[in-house]
């Protein structure tokens, strides 16, 4: 899979770097094509989630031989390594059904922290990406399950950084350094799957 970082900025964020690469694959369609042709399986699936009663929270995952060197490139460029080179395709494939329930007016989507850096290219329209600064309320949020509660209150939370992505740009940061999760300001993905490629990297 050709990529491209020469259409790259780099801004800050709490101090840390994040990086931003437009038009990221040459051919985007041959990813999706890829991604198309793999059933997805529901995300942390267990006997309390909600996950497929309230919102669809799915993974797509596989081993494509063609995405090794854009890989490499980002072990390099981050000194870290990939956690998942056996499935070196993993993806964030969510819609949320119209119901009290997903009240995103009111609440943050599942604030989060990752191992390491995580590169994300975005494969839809419309998303948004929301950088947090660090809360106090985080140890809170961990006592609960993902999927059984996965809203916060908007009250607990402070986004330092709201980034609007269109299809096709990838942002690469350290997600163990910043708190971050996907934005919804409207339902448009009540009605449309939001879909991204995720490479997890770890020291």
């Amino acid at each position: 899979m050709e990529f491209n970082v020469k259409n790259s900025e780099e801004i800050k964020v709490n101090g840390y770097s994040v990086y931003i690469f437009d038009s990221f694959y040459k051919k985007p369609h041959l990813i999706l094509q890829e991604i198309l042709n793999i059933s997805p399986s529901l995300h942390k699936q267990d006997a309390n989630t909600y996950n497929n009663l309230k919102f669809l929270d799915l993974r797509h995952q596989s081993h494509i031989p063609e995405l090794e060197p854009m890989i490499n490139y980002f072990e390099n460029f981050t000194e870290q390594n990939c956690t998942h080179k056996e499935n070196n395709l993993k993806t964030n494939m969510q819609k949320w059904f119209k119901n009290s329930f997903n009240n995103y007016k009111e609440n943050y989507w599942w604030p989060h922290y990752d191992d390491g850096y995580t590169l994300l290219v975005y494969l839809n329209d419309r998303n948004i990406l929301n950088l947090y600064d660090n809360t106090s309320y985080y140890k809170t949020q961990c006592t609960f399950q993902e999927h059984q509660k996965p809203w916060h209150p908007k009250d607990n939370y402070n986004v330092v950084k709201q980034l609007k992505i269109p299809f096709n740009r990838a942002i690469l940061f350290p997600a163990n350094m910043i708190l971050h999760g996907c934005g919804l300001d409207d339902d448009y993905f009540f009605n449309n799957f939001r879909l991204n490629q995720a490479v997890f990297f770890k020291e």
